[in-house]
């Protein structure tokens, strides 16, 4: 009787690598899972952003900074938004009858004029939790560009930020109309913001400055977008490896249909609002072919390609 055979080796650890692989892609499914959920279930649901400021001194006149319909404004290639505020009272004493206001601050204090087109100001009462009726004021604006910083500008798209400064300054009951040295009036201290993000492709925090008296608004793209951005990198290394790979008499037409794949798919992957070319996407994908179609000539020049056509082409002429 024969002995039996040994089992290579090779065939042993077989099994051993397909459990590996295996174990692999399950981890980066789960990987992956867990990465959407996590940016779909709370960075996704992000609401409506608030800071205050905590003075230990309280203030004659306090006031609400509001912001709706902030969003990234490729025209001015800053934050843009609705701006507003709501002024109260601290007691029944004081009489709001105008307002001076302003999102911004300047060094000449000189602020924004009530009697702007672009705002409104409504005055009336309301009554408060220890049931005494207060003088109130609303200031309404529309559209604003905000005081915006590029921490990393378009051409980083999509790992592009910005940073927005807000430093509300206002006073009430002012002669002349604005807030100035000579005629202050009685200053109005903006100790909380209420911003509404309108732009869905941005990731927004809102926080306080105490040292300059100001709030600043931090936008980056979502979670979900710069995950597409990574996973369209990997993705396409792995298929220009897979082109390169190939059979020598397609691989250039191969690698033709890969860039216009390409091309194709940066047109979802880069949003019509980004008006940069080129953005770092580009880059890539033109880097990436380049270097996809240097490797695909010099296979053909190692294959003897165009030896191997003229020699087709010369029997075929034969009689």
């Amino acid at each position: 009787m024969a002995p039996d055979k040994p089992i290579p080796q090779n065939r042993a650890a077989c099994p051993r690598m397909r459990n590996w692989k295996k174990v692999i892609i399950l981890v980066g499914l789960a990987a992956t899972l867990l990465l959407l959920a996590y940016d779909f279930g709370w960075k996704e649901a992000q609401g409506d952003l608030s800071a205050h400021h905590a003075s230990a001194n309280p203030a004659y006149i306090t006031g609400t900074l509001r912001i709706s319909n902030m969003r990234y404004d490729p025209q001015s290639r800053g934050a843009k938004g609705a701006v507003g505020t709501y002024i109260q009272a601290a007691d029944d004493k004081a009489e709001i009858k105008t307002i001076a206001f302003s999102p911004l601050s300047s060094d000449r204090r000189d602020w924004l004029l009530s009697v702007l087109h672009a705002c409104r100001m409504t005055l009336g009462n309301v009554e408060t939790s220890q049931k005494r009726t207060v003088s109130s004021a609303t200031f309404d604006c529309d559209d604003m560009p905000a005081a915006t910083t590029a921490r990393r500008p378009e051409i980083w798209y999509p790992f592009d930020s910005y940073e927005a400064a807000f430093s509300p300054l206002g006073c009430v009951n002012n002669s002349g109309g604005a807030c100035t040295v000579d005629d202050p009036g009685l200053a109005v201290s903006f100790d909380s913001i209420e911003l509404k993000m309108a732009d869905q492709s941005f990731a927004a925090t809102l926080a306080d400055d105490l040292a300059t008296h100001s709030y600043r608004l931090k936008m980056q793209r979502k979670f979900f977008v710069r995950l597409v951005g990574v996973l369209f990198v990997v993705l396409s290394l792995v298929s220009a490896s897979l082109v390169a790979a190939g059979d020598s008499n397609d691989v250039l037409l191969k690698a033709f249909a890969f860039f216009a794949t390409l091309w194709g798919l940066r047109s979802l992957i880069v949003p019509p609002s980004i008006t940069v070319f080129p953005t770092l996407v580009d880059y890539y994908i033109l880097s990436i072919f380049s270097l996809l179609f240097w490797i695909v000539l010099l296979k053909l020049e190692r294959s003897g390609f165009p030896a191997r056509s003229a020699q087709t082409g010369n029997k075929g002429t034969e009689v």
